[in-house]
Formats: structure tokens, sequence, C-alpha cells
């Protein structure tokens, strides 16, 4: 197999160098027809007129074999270097000297510049300050992880920690890294292999998880620079933990607000990322986006911006019922009395005795 590449190499490589030497030789052919048919009108010129004429043509042919002169501009060199002699002398007498001379001089002075270049080229040596690079890295580090009971988990040998199922561990983490605009986000995993996402988080930031492991075993915690996973739906969103104080017989009593009236218990809050929905917020926290509209005292659920800091109800939460407000009672005042000046209309008389006796007759 080795042997079949290197024949395909050697025939390619003869292929390549074929083609210049071709064109070589097709223009030395080209090169030496013309030369011939230049120096036999010169040796058939019937006046010195002509004669010169050809003798100036088979200069220019000459000429051209100096790199970058052609026949655009070989009559600017020409009349450069022969001029002069044509003048003075007319004579049939020219011999290959002459002709070659500036043409082998034009080729020596380019060669030497192409090859001073060449030169430079290569051995040029640029000089810059010398540059530090740093790879962009992300990490996270486990701040503590602590038991639903207030016992800190202390790591084992290997940095995990070994975690029981079925318990709800509050995690502290924060990240670190070299790209600030750039964010990533902690794996959790087993030695079985299940994997737990958290949300995204730049560096410099800490968040406070709550995981409740499915089997009990030993769970490492690792950065991951990037976004999550494509199709990842649910992953730890970021809470504040909130430790209430255990009476003595083992309960935990409900807290109150100054107005005496206990309030109902809390299970942290979530702060609103971009793109987030109040569905998804709702199912990653196992409840409805009903609970959490009427928590938070959202009107319109669609209404929810980046930065929003949602308070997550608890699962016993009922959603109040509401009333149909009442319509307000518009009392009626009464007029108000304006006064007028009193009629000048005569007071009627006073009734006569006889017709006091009539009206109470029956």
């Amino acid at each position: 197999m080795y042997g079949d590449l290197i024949i395909i190499l050697l025939v390619i490589a003869a292929a390549i160098l074929t083609l210049p030497i071709a064109k070589l030789a097709s223009f030395c052919r080209g090169f030496a027809a013309h030369t011939r048919y230049i120096c036999r009108e010169m040796d058939h010129a019937d006046s010195y007129e002509e004669y010169r004429k050809w003798r100036g043509e088979l200069r220019c042919h000459y000429l051209c074999l100096i790199p970058f002169v052609n026949g655009r501009n070989v009559m600017r060199l020409y009349n450069r270097i022969y001029h002069r002699a044509d003048k003075v002398k007319k004579e049939r007498k020219d011999s290959l000297v002459p002709l070659l001379l500036p043409s082998i001089l034009g080729i020596f002075i380019c060669t030497v510049c192409v090859c001073g270049m060449t030169w430079a080229w290569y051995t040029a040596s640029v000089e810059t300050p010398t540059q530090k690079l740093t790879s962009a890295c992300y990490e996270v580090t486990v701040e503590s992880v602590t038991g639903a009971d207030g016992t800190e988990i202390s790591p084992i040998e290997n940095g995990s920690y070994s975690l029981a199922q079925g318990n709800t561990y509050t995690v502290i983490l924060t990240a670190s890294g070299t790209v600030k605009e750039c964010g990533g986000y902690c794996l959790i995993q087993n030695d079985a292999g299940d994997k737990t996402y958290t949300q995204t988080f730049k560096p410099g930031e800490s968040i406070t998880v709550q995981f409740k492991p499915n089997t009990s075993g030993s769970y490492t915690f690792s950065g991951v620079w990037g976004s999550l996973p494509t199709g990842t739906a649910e992953y730890l969103h970021h809470t504040d933990a909130v430790t209430d104080p255990v009476s003595d017989n083992g309960d935990t009593p409900a807290q109150s607000d100054p107005t005496g009236q206990p309030s109902e218990p809390t299970t942290g809050t979530y702060t609103v990322q971009s793109g987030d929905t109040l569905s998804a917020i709702a199912e990653s926290f196992h409840t409805t986006a009903d609970k959490i509209a009427a928590y938070n005292g959202i009107k319109d659920k669609g209404d929810i911006k980046a930065g929003q800091v949602l308070r997550i109800p608890p699962e016993d939460y009922v959603i109040p019922e509401t009333t149909a407000p009442q319509e307000p009672i518009v009392s009626e005042e009464p007029a108000p009395i304006i006064a007028t000046a009193p009629s000048q209309e005569p007071s009627p008389e006073p009734p006569s005795d006889s017709q006091s006796e009539r009206e109470i007759r029956p």
C-alpha cells in the first residue's frame, strides 16, 4: 500500500515538473525561430534604413529576455541604450555580445534583487512583546451542604458527598472563572450515573439550591461551562432557604407578621430569568401557575420580567376564593336650601267666631 502511494506521489511530482520544463522548451523554440527570421531579413535588406529597422527589432527581441520587460515598455529601454550609437555609426557589423550584454546584465540585476528580498524575508525577525495567554475556565465550589435538620455534611476523601435517598439538602454553590460575561451550571452526579443540573450562573455569583437525591450514594458537584444541555426540562433553581425554629416537641411553629396574624409557611423564592414562563417555573417547583400568581398577587400570568423575585407557595397552599365586589352605595345628600326673601302677599285674615263654630260643629 505504501509503495503504491509513493509511486503516485512520484508521478504527480514528475507531472508538476514536466509542465514548466515543457513551457521553457516551447519558449526556447519560439525565441530561436523568431531570431532566425529577423537575422534572415537583416541579411536580405536592400538599404541601410531597412537593415537598421530589423537590427532594432533584433535588439528589442533580446531585451525582452529581461524580466518585467515586454513589448509595451521595451522601446523605453531601447532608446536609453542604443539610440546614440545608431546615429554615429552606419555600418552593417553586429556581433552577438552587444546584443546579449544588456539582456544578461538585466537578468543578473533582477536575480540579485529577487534573491536579496527572499533572504531578507526569511531572516527578518519581528520583535513583539511577550503576551500571556490564559485559557477560559469555569469552576464551581461547594460552600456547604446542609441536611434538613441543620446538620452540615462534610465531604469524603475524593471531594464527593454521601447523601441519603429522600432527604432534602440545602447546597450553597459559588462559581469562579476567567470569562465574566459567560456562565455555566453545576452538574450533580452519583456513582450510578444519575445526573441533575442546576440553573446557569456566572463567575462570582452564588446560588442556594434544594437537592433531594433519588438514590443514596456518593454525589459529586462539577462546574460545566456553557448552556444547559439541549432538552433539559427540569433543573434546580436558586432558592432562599428558610430555617424555622423547632419547638421542644419537634413541631415547627407558624410564623407571624407584625399584625399578630400567623403567616403561611414559605418554601423559598425564585428570581425570574430571561425566557422563563410562569408555567415552566411552576412545573419545576411541582406546583401550578395559578398558585404562584395568587401567592404573589399577579393578575396577568404572562406579565413577569427578568429579575423579578417570586415567592414559591407551600404544597398545602389553597388559592383564596374571591367574591364579586359590591357596587358602592351612593348616598343621596339633600339639596341645599336656598334662602329667599319673604313674599309680600297679605296674610289671611283670622277666621271669625261664627266660622270657627261651624267648622268645629259636626
